[in-house]
């Protein structure tokens, strides 16, 4: 089997799963998520999950780890990638793993119909078995998982009489993480409602980074004047935060990380509330004529009234009023 490999950070398929081993975004974006050790190998290669790449640490990984590999390259029909520590080390969540890890293309959405009869829940297209589910002193059933890597993962639940929920979280930390969906919301118009706000703020910030004017984003918004009038005074804030070519200080660009959102309806009016945690990179100059640039980790609590108008749902007027872009 021929192993190629990548020695260079400037690669463009280790560029793409760099950004899935960091952003939630990139990994709904691009429907596939890094799994990692030789268990989960093992798992992908038994099952009906489709792999399209094998990356191996190319000094450090083990016998069992490069055996593994290769044979989950060729049952899935997979390339066999090899790296360098330095860049490995840049993908792996683990300080002292195996050195094996692949790209799996992430499952589709569960078929209500197939699963109307159980309550099933799967992580990464794996089914959690039931020995994790607990009962609390309230009587909630819940599931308890040992561990999970860092990095996107993908959690879908299906429940009798009730539409299937499907979300990618985002494991950053080693500290515990309590996962509770808001079961009342578990349809297709919030699932459509949370992806209209999430979308409509990648276009917000797409646009303003590009110096765009409010004209080519202002249908994410409520066409009522007020909210347009409002909506257009802070997405201008927003342009006028990022680098001024005339001073050449200002944010040069905001990467979001993470973001997640909670839809609720309250006094018959949709409500949002989108979390979003983001890195800023700003550029400053000291002493007249010196510029230095600073990266700060922020995060953003965005609510609004959502309304649905000519078939879409738009944003209120409050949608950008969380967005925090001061020194």
């Amino acid at each position: 089997m021929t192993e190629l490999l990548i020695e260079s950070e400037a690669n463009a398929r280790f560029k793409r799963w760099r950004r899935l081993a960091g952003e939630s975004r990139a990994v709904k974006k691009e429907g596939a998520t890094l799994l990692e050790g030789n268990h989960l190998m093992q798992v992908v290669r038994d099952s009906e999950a489709a792999v399209s790449a094998v990356m191996l640490d190319a000094e450090r990984a083990t016998a069992e780890a490069r055996a593994l590999a290769r044979e989950t390259a060729a049952t899935k029909g997979a390339r066999l990638y090899l790296l360098p520590p330095a860049l490995y080390d840049q993908l792996s969540p683990v300080e002292h793993g195996v050195g094996v890890m692949c790209e799996m293309t992430l499952p589709a959405a569960p078929d209500p119909a197939r699963w109307a009869g159980s309550d099933v829940l799967y992580l990464d297209g794996v089914q959690v078995g039931k020995k994790y589910l607990k009962e609390t002193a309230d009587n909630v059933s819940i599931y308890k998982i040992p561990y999970l890597f860092l990095g996107g993962h993908t959690i879908e639940l299906t429940e009798k009489q009730k539409d299937p929920y499907r979300e990618i979280i985002l494991v950053q930390d080693n500290s515990s993480m309590e996962f509770l969906p808001d079961l009342k919301l578990n349809d297709s118009t919030g699932k459509t409602i949370a992806d209209c706000a999430e979308e409509s703020l990648d276009k917000v910030f797409t646009a303003a980074a590009a110096g765009k004017s409010f004209s080519t984003i202002k249908n994410e918004f409520s066409a009522d004047t007020a909210v347009q009038k409002t909506a257009k005074e802070q997405y201008q804030q927003l342009c006028d935060a990022y680098l001024n070519s005339d001073t050449n200080t200002g944010i040069t660009s905001i990467t979001v990380s993470s973001v997640s959102t909670t839809v609720t309806n309250e006094s018959k009016q949709m409500k949002i509330e989108t979390n979003v945690t983001a890195a800023i990179e700003r550029r400053t100059r000291f002493l007249h004529f010196f510029s230095k640039t600073k990266i700060e980790t922020v995060t953003w609590k965005l609510e609004s009234v959502v309304t649905l108008e000519n078939e879409k749902w738009v944003m209120g007027s409050d949608f950008l009023k969380g967005v925090e872009l001061s020194k």
